[in-house]
């Protein structure tokens, strides 16, 4: 029987070269539009939102259904506002949620594109 050593630093350069570096249109319209999100959209429970909105009128973005998206449109937005001070863990959960490091990559250009 083979075996295979996964913990082979060579093995994880070749999945990671052959993995998907481009982002699918919803994965770019979910960075483009978190462009305009602030950190406070990230936080906050939806009952303080609701508070919140009931006394000052003012409506914060919805989270996104789909928690893939959400943790993207959360590291773009944690991206844009710490450029690369950002938490290891935000990285950490994209790539748990599948995302490569090609794709980290093209969402830090997309940003900068929109700068």
């Amino acid at each position: 029987m083979a075996y295979r050593n996964f913990s082979d630093t060579a093995f994880t350069e070749t999945v990671a070269a052959t993995a998907p570096a481009t982002l699918t249109p919803l994965e770019r319209t979910t960075v483009l539009l978190s462009i305009h999100d602030s950190r406070c959209s990230l936080g906050a429970s939806p009952r303080f939102d609701r508070i919140v909105g009931a006394l000052f009128g003012i409506a914060r973005p919805s989270r996104l259904a789909d928690v893939r998206l959400e943790a993207l449109r959360r590291y773009a937005i944690l991206l844009r506002m710490d450029g690369d001070s950002i938490d290891p863990v935000e990285t950490a959960t994209l790539r748990d949620l599948g995302f490569s490091a090609g794709q980290m990559v093209a969402v830090r250009a997309l940003i900068a594109q929109a700068a």
